[in-house]
């Protein structure tokens, strides 16, 4: 499963709520550690992962094709 499928999947109520650290360790958690840094040094709360689109992605650092693409 892709990165953006998995914030698709994510259930945004929740998810809406987290701060940095909750999102990071999310990250990390759904086996995307390589990306953790990227999403704490943007400061990515649940606020703003909820608005990331796959065309963000590379500005944060998320560089891999296959991270990204949606299947």
């Amino acid at each position: 499963m892709s990165f953006a499928e998995i914030c698709n999947s994510t259930q945004i109520p929740k998810a809406l709520l987290w701060d940095v650290n909750q999102v990071a360790s999310w990250v990390e958690g759904i086996g995307y550690s390589q990306y953790k840094e990227c999403f704490t040094e943007n400061q990515i709360d649940g606020r703003s992962l909820i608005n990331i689109h796959s065309s963000t992605l590379p500005h944060l650092g998320v560089t891999e094709f296959a991270d990204i693409k949606v299947n």
